[in-house]
């Protein structure tokens, strides 16, 4: 039987963030999905703030 998925969409925060501290909180962001078992498949870069693209086994 093949894996089953499900899927989360997730933007950046952009409350009033720049540079490094848009990054750090997108990396503690994907870091606490990553933990419940969400892995980043995808990043929309081209929009503000950022779209994520998470998938994880059912």
């Amino acid at each position: 039987m093949s894996d089953r998925w499900e899927y989360k969409i997730i933007q950046g925060d952009s409350k009033g963030l720049t540079g490094d501290s848009i990054r750090a909180s997108s990396e503690t962001m994907l870091n606490n999905f990553g933990l419940q078992g969400w892995e980043c498949y995808h990043v929309k870069t081209d929009t503000y703030p950022s779209v994520f693209y998470l998938k994880r086994r059912r």
